[in-house]
Order: structure tokens, then C-alpha cells, then sequence
């Protein structure tokens, strides 16, 4: 099955991987790079900070130790107590779990947030900011403006 996540999906190399191919690895000999900076970015995402790899402010896109060793604490988190996972390697195991963790797209680019789903949120946050700034993560247009509580003023 192709990768689902935002993160993940898009590249041939680790839809390569997620089929069964070959798995990513540690250097040498290099990587794709840009699948390299997604399976950082998703460890990222997934609690297993990075900070040289992201000493630029992004991915670095090389598999090298720091990698290597968030993939091992990421397996031993996903995989507890099968020490045959926890090789450091990003196969169609590893890749299927990351998958399965990371947000995938709701709703397609441009369309708008329903009305109901915005109220939803903001009476959550109690503001009515957050739905601006939801709206925008989602790259979504909000319905007529972000909802007002009842009671309000603001």
C-alpha cells in the first residue's frame, strides 16, 4: 500500500522501501536525500528530536548517526521486546509504522473549513483565533469568518 502520511508520501525511494525494496539506511554509501529528510522530518514529528540534522533549520537529508539512532529509539518504542526490528534501518516495517503515526490530509488544499467544525474548534480553544490559525495549517479558507460564541462580544 503507498505511503499515506503528509510527511512520508511523495517520494519513490521510500515507496520503494514501503513495498518491500530495499530499505533506507545508514551512510555510506549516501541516500536520496530527500527521502532521508522526510524519514527525519516524521521522526521529528513523532517525538525523536534531531537537533543536527536540523541545525540549518531543516533537514539535512543525510542518514548519518543521529539518524541511525532515532530510528533504533523509534523501533524500540514501536517494536518493544522484538530486538530483530531495532536494526536502524527504514524498511517496510518501520516506514508502515511511521506511517500509521503521522497526520495525513483531512480535506484536499483550498477547500473550506465547515462552519460546524470551526465552532467545534474554537469553543474547544475558547478563542476565536484558533480557527484562523487552524484554517491556515490546513492551508484552508474559513466559512464567512471564524464563528462567534454565544455570549461574546469579541
Amino acid at each position: 500500500m503507498p505511503l499515506q502520511s503528509d510527511t512520508l508520501k511523495g517520494n519513490a525511494r521510500l515507496d520503494q522501501a514501503a513495498a518491500g525494496g530495499p530499505s533506507v539506511k545508514k551512510r555510506p554509501p549516501d541516500e536520496d536525500p530527500d527521502a532521508v529528510a522526510r524519514i527525519q522530518r516524521a521522526l521529528v514529528e513523532l517525538g525523536h528530536p534531531l537537533p543536527m540534522s536540523f541545525a540549518s533549520g531543516s533537514a539535512d537529508g543525510i542518514f548519518g548517526n543521529e539518524t541511525f539512532n532515532a530510528v533504533v529509539a523509534f523501533q524500540k518504542k514501536v517494536f518493544p521486546g522484538n530486538w530483530q526490528e531495532w536494526d536502524g534501518r527504514v524498511g517496510q516495517k518501520t516506514l508502515d509504522k511511521m506511517d500509521q503515526l503521522l497526520p495525513r490530509s483531512a480535506v484536499d488544499e483550498g477547500q473550506t473549513v465547515p462552519g460546524g467544525v470551526a465552532r467545534i474548534v474554537t469553543r474547544c480553544f475558547d478563542t476565536t483565533e484558533t480557527v484562523a490559525v487552524v484554517a491556515s495549517a490546513f492551508s484552508l479558507r474559513p466559512e464567512a469568518g471564524p464563528p462567534r460564541l454565544p455570549g461574546r462580544t469579541a
